[in-house]
């Protein structure tokens, strides 16, 4: 586990994972062991944490944490996920260094690998795919709103039809979304959510989205892509 932006392998055509974390530690221990559990699958898979000044326990924690794929950054302050990850992209990716896939993953999400894989081929072969999530868990986490129409059943670029879910009127739920690197660097300019300084917590998601509205990119949750969500903005905590 490395711990200093300049220790960072290369980026380039990799599926970069970009993880904030904020206290939890019940939280952040199962959802370490899943994510470690999908690094094991793929070289190719690389995913950082970004700490906004937890409290000690999660420090040590996080210290402890050893995979040759996972890098951990102790930010000084909490300075919230929007800027957070904006900082990073900004000090380690560009043109020449620019994964193939970013994911922006909150740690109170967990999945099984084939579903992680099939949310990336999916982004990768979906010729005009924007904003892609996974489908949740029907339980008292679920954050999917305004899924009123069937979903869309799309064709990729290696004929596998793809069926998406398109929220009517509403954003991708940001727990976890997947985009293309050539988005982040031409239609969002390496800045993954907008108007984030100065920002703590705020509806970044819903920014993203609207960065995106201009250009018709397909938005929506991937059928047969599950994540379970661990917790509520009320609290709820099921673990």
């Amino acid at each position: 586990m490395n711990k200093q932006s300049n220790l960072y392998p290369a980026f380039n055509d990799k599926i970069l994972i970009l993880i904030p974390t904020y206290q939890h530690l019940r939280i952040l221990k199962v959802f370490f062991s899943s994510l470690v559990n999908l690094l094991d699958t793929d070289s190719n898979i690389l995913a950082v944490c970004l700490d906004n000044n937890s409290d000690q326990p999660i420090k040590k924690f996080l210290s402890s944490l050893s995979h040759p794929q996972l890098f951990v950054e102790l930010l000084p302050e909490n300075i919230g996920k929007g800027n957070g990850l904006n900082q990073f992209i900004e000090r380690n990716l560009n043109s020449t260094n620019l994964p193939k896939v970013i994911v922006s993953l909150d740690s109170d999400i967990i999945f099984s690998p084939e579903s992680f894989h099939y949310l990336i081929k999916a982004v990768c072969q979906i010729p005009n795919a924007g904003i892609i999530g996974m489908k949740y868990e029907k339980n008292q986490c679920n954050p999917e709103r305004n899924l009123f129409f069937p979903a869309k059943k799309i064709k990729g670029e290696n004929n596998e039809i793809f069926s998406i879910n398109i929220p009517f009127l509403c954003n991708v739920a940001g727990g976890i979304i997947a985009i293309k690197g050539t988005i982040l660097e031409k239609q969002l300019n390496f800045e993954l959510y907008p108007r984030s300084k100065g920002r703590v917590c705020y509806p970044d998601d819903g920014w993203l989205h609207d960065k995106l509205k201009p250009y018709k990119f397909i938005n929506g949750y991937l059928n047969g892509a599950y994540a379970s969500h661990l917790k509520s903005a009320k609290g709820i905590y099921l673990v």
